[in-house]
């Protein structure tokens, strides 16, 4: 379970909290998906002070919305070092009362730091950018952070990082073909440089290794849905074994990519086959009727229609008894039950189930790609066992949807990361020569077009509910993905309208979010932090930092690059120099935080097409 649903459960629902909470403070609850620069604001002041960010995240604030004290967990009683939520409101309420201008003071202090803090420093025009040797220091800090045994950076709990995978893809692509000088040059220079050319390909065979690695495992693990597809938010665990049972799209989205990327690395059908489960996933659960894509489906749900409490994975677990009376034959369920690692007392350990709500039950998880265990076990074919395995999944699958109310659908439809969807399934319609994926990318594109776009007042909005656009307009991040978006689909099927918008949308980029005083672009528009929420008044910070999704000002510097060769604008490809020049500093000093700007490359002024397309996708 997580942190925000322990957090829930043990304060929030307390009526003694609430007591608290509405005698002495305005209590409001902030959706971070629908208001992602209000959290940026107020998660960079609690990382800030307190060494550490994260959800669930109480931050409390002057008036005028400046904070002065914040923090993410609190236990209902003190422990794990740390105050009871009911002794920090109580702290806070008094201070308040007898102390109320030293807060105020505090709050005003911390507006200057993250004001300051914003006005990051760039490098000057003249300055020449050299990033040369930036991109094997990071592949060397992945490497030194690989979990050699698991795939994946560090230790428990794990996230699949489809950035980091993307960046090691891309390093692949980068060396492992480097052509040697067309004159021949004996000298002690040019021995080094081979030498170096020789380090360079052996690290990209392993940024390869490490990459399908990775993607292997995670596709075997518990992490993976094996019955209804999809991959959920993270493990618990090192091994991928035990997640947090929620699906986000924008995962779905970037490791659909990642195992793309992989695919035409390896040509494994392994690789082909967790994208097509991906897409079959958002097709089947995660698709509005008119195109567009939900966001998420919760971690927990109810285990029966009768159940008055939801626990988290109830919707994807099992006893053995549940999978011997839906498969019945005692030889199905013997070799089913075998693959997946099913066992009469469950496979969870107790270590991983804190709150004993998988105690007997199994998630099911696959140590192996090969099937040759299972078919030397019960002595028949690889053909049968795959055929078997089909079947039975589609059975299990069935009975889960029949039987187990299923995890809240998060309906709200995010306009940047449904342009992450419509980039991997335009890519996907090319790789796996899907006119699926492509269809589902274009009635997406057109999704958004028509309910995300407001075509008098030329602004996205944040997201849609069902016939309701929302009154929030959108992000950087909003604007940058849907412009790749549009510019990937156009790569795939040529049609012009999509680069038409894909331009109409920079130039909003340029005129409401550019910084014009030290360069990038801000996280958002003037009017939407002043006048909307107020947060804007405070800072504007802009998005550098790669997180669960690529930042903003990285995909906007690749946007920008693209946008200046297709339609022949060199306003673009200064712009998007400057942008590089803005966070060079960063790119520098902890290139591990910003990934994708530091494969920018060239001294800022060449940034390659991420999917440069050398063919023409059959239009039928």
């Amino acid at each position: 379970m997580s942190w925000c649903h322990v957090m829930n459960k043990e304060s929030f629902e307390s009526e003694e909290t609430a007591r608290i909470m509405n005698e002495h403070f305005i209590n409001v609850k902030v959706d971070r998906e629908e208001r992602p620069n209000v959290d940026k604001l107020y998660m960079t002041f609690v990382q800030s002070t307190t060494g550490h960010g994260g959800w669930p995240m109480s931050v409390f604030l002057t008036p005028d919305l400046k904070p002065f004290f914040g923090g993410t967990y609190f236990p209902p009683v003190e422990a794990y070092r740390t105050p009871a939520f009911t002794t920090v409101l109580h702290y806070l309420s008094d201070n308040w009362e007898t102390n109320r201008q030293a807060l105020l003071n505090s709050g005003e202090e911390v507006a200057k730091f993250l004001r300051n803090m914003a006005k990051h420093s760039s490098s000057s025009e003249d300055t020449p950018i050299d990033a040369s040797g930036t991109m094997e220091k990071l592949y060397d800090h992945y490497t030194g952070i690989f979990d050699q045994e698991n795939g994946g950076l560090g230790g428990a709990p794990k996230f699949p990082t489809p950035p980091t995978l993307y960046f090691l893809s891309r390093f692949y692509a980068d060396n492992h073909n480097l052509a040697p000088p067309p004159i021949l040059d004996f000298s002690p220079e040019a021995n080094a440089e081979e030498q170096h050319r020789d380090r360079r390909r052996d690290k990209a065979e392993r940024s390869a290794d490490m990459v399908c690695h990775t993607l292997r495992n995670v596709a075997l693990g518990g992490i993976h849905d094996h019955l209804g597809g999809g991959f959920h938010r993270y493990s618990v665990d090192a091994a991928w074994h035990v997640p947090h049972f929620e699906k986000m799209i924008y995962d779905q989205a970037q490791l659909l990519n990642c195992y793309l990327e992989a695919y035409s690395i390896t040509g494994d059908e392994h690789m082909a086959n967790a994208a097509k489960d991906i897409v079959s996933y958002l097709e089947r659960d995660m698709t509005h009727p008119k195109g567009g894509f939900y966001s998420a489906q919760d971690a927990d749900s109810l285990p029966s229609p009768t159940s008055l409490h939801k626990v988290e994975g109830a919707y994807y677990v099992w006893t053995k008894k549940e999978i011997e009376d839906v498969l019945r034959s005692a030889r199905d369920v013997d070799i089913f039950c075998h693959h997946f690692g099913v066992r009469e007392e469950g496979n969870v350990d107790k270590i991983y189930d804190p709150h004993g709500e998988l105690e007997g039950k199994n998630i099911l998880t696959l140590r192996h790609t090969l099937n040759a265990p299972t078919t030397d076990r019960f002595n028949i074919s690889t053909h049968k066992v795959e055929t078997f395995l089909a079947e039975y999944k589609r059975i299990l699958l069935s009975h889960r949807q029949r039987t187990r109310p299923a995890p809240h659908r998060d309906d709200k439809i995010i306009t940047g990361w449904n342009g992450l969807a419509i980039s991997a399934l335009s890519r996907a319609g090319l790789h796996l020569l899907s006119s699926t994926c492509l269809d589902m990318a274009t009635r997406a594109a057109e999704f958004a077009y028509g309910q995300l776009w407001d075509k008098r007042r030329k602004r996205l909005r944040r997201c849609y509910y069902d016939e309701d656009g929302g009154g929030i307009d959108g992000f950087a991040d909003d604007y940058a993905n849907m412009i790749r978006a549009c510019l990937d689909l156009y790569e795939v099927g040529w049609d012009e309208r999509w680069v038409e918008w894909a331009a109409e949308m920079q130039q909003v980029m340029v005129d409401v979010f550019e910084d014009q005083e030290s360069g990038g672009f801000f996280g958002e528009a003037e009017d939407v932090g002043t006048k909307a929420d107020g947060v804007g008044s405070i800072a504007r910070l802009k998005d550098d930092h790669d997180g669960a999704e690529p930042a903003a000002n990285a995909v906007t510097v690749s946007n920008l690059v693209r946008l200046s060769k297709l339609l022949d604008n060199t306003t673009y490809a200064r712009l998007a120099e400057r942008t590089v020049r803005a966070f060079y500093p960063q790119v520098k000093t902890m290139p591990s935080m910003v990934a994708e700007l530091a494969w920018v490359r060239d001294g800022g002024r060449q940034v390659r097409t991420l999917f440069a397309i050398a063919i023409e996708y059959p239009r039928s």
